[in-house]
């Protein structure tokens, strides 16, 4: 099977104080397959959001060897950049739903086409197609701080998937909500997989972790 994600005797530590370092994991090697439902499962504390900052190229001080789609990671970021990579290649959602107060729901939406410099018609259909399908076309004009915990996971749910990325990291993304909420999320999530989209989920819900089809425990 194709390797989307691939991590070789990854290390990771952080310096607590002079002369003191704790160490998250070491030697750590791991395969995420083209398409996977990709379960990263472990109590608070163990590493698992330490790991998604890797995957996600938001942390680059580790040892070890990267390889996303069979290149080495060194070797892509010379030629666009971390910010560029991000961008065009993954979708990330945390339990936070980092949202910007000051914009409204379709200006925090638009964001990733407007960084991309799209046309204004195409960034319009992209809206309304993300809109109607996180059933939160009604609240487009509402500000980011107005808005409830269940909208802003969609919100910013749509924000990720209009730039349509290869590969959707969640982190702890069901942790703050109620049943229905989850529920909802875990369904969307599962029709992203089914189009061929690479999802990798971290959690310690042990009912979203039965969602996946392979699961990496910390």
């Amino acid at each position: 099977m194709y390797n989307v994600i691939e991590l070789k005797n990854i290390c990771k530590k952080y310096k607590v104080s002079e002369g003191k370092e704790v160490e998250v994991f070491d030697g750590l090697s791991l395969d995420i397959h083209e398409a996977d439902m990709f379960g990263i499962y472990g109590e608070s504390g163990s590493g698992k959001t330490s790991l998604l900052n890797i995957i996600g190229l938001m942390d680059k001080c580790y040892t070890g060897e990267y390889k996303i789609c069979e290149k080495k990671v060194s070797e892509i970021l010379k030629d666009k950049g971390v910010a560029y990579y991000r961008n065009m290649k993954f979708g990330y959602v945390d339990q936070n739903y980092y949202l910007i107060p000051k914009l409204n729901v379709y200006d925090n939406i638009a964001l990733p086409l407007m960084i991309r410099r799209k046309e204004k018609r195409i960034i319009n259909s992209k809206v309304e197609e993300m809109s109607e399908k996180m059933r939160i076309k009604d609240i487009l004009y509402k500000q980011g701080d107005e808005l409830s915990g269940g909208q802003r996971q969609r919100v910013c749910l749509a924000r990720e998937l209009i730039k349509e990325p290869d590969i959707f990291i969640a982190d702890e993304p069901t942790s703050a909500l109620d049943y229905k909420n989850k529920d909802n999320l875990l369904m969307t999530l599962n029709e992203i997989n089914d189009e061929g989209k690479t999802i990798i989920i971290a959690t310690h819900d042990e009912n979203v972790i039965k969602c996946c089809n392979e699961v990496f425990e910390m």
